[in-house]
């Protein structure tokens, strides 16, 4: 919601580990041009990243946020409002 607020086009995984290998169709061009992970920078979000990255890397230019540590989309709009969000996902 943070990300959409933000003016990004955004949807959530039902939980870090739950994203399916059949999900990746819903990603490709034309509808689709690029894929910024901005999962939870804690352990199980770090390796849900890689391996959503590993999936989607053939078929989206996809990359992997990088926040400030600790810091998740919503702490960083509540702290550095939407150019803070806008600066770490216009990767």
């Amino acid at each position: 919601m943070s990300a959409w607020q933000c003016g990004f086009r955004a949807t959530g995984i039902p939980g870090a580990n739950n994203f399916k290998d059949e999900w990746k169709y819903l990603f490709r061009p034309p509808h689709v041009g690029r894929v910024v992970l901005a999962l939870d920078p804690d352990k199980t979000g770090r390796e849900a990243a890689k391996y959503v990255y590993g999936l989607l890397e053939s078929v989206v230019d996809v990359s992997i946020a990088r926040f400030p540590k600790g810091m998740d989309v919503n702490d960083l709009l509540r702290t550095g409002g939407e150019d803070a969000v806008k600066e770490v996902l216009d990767v």
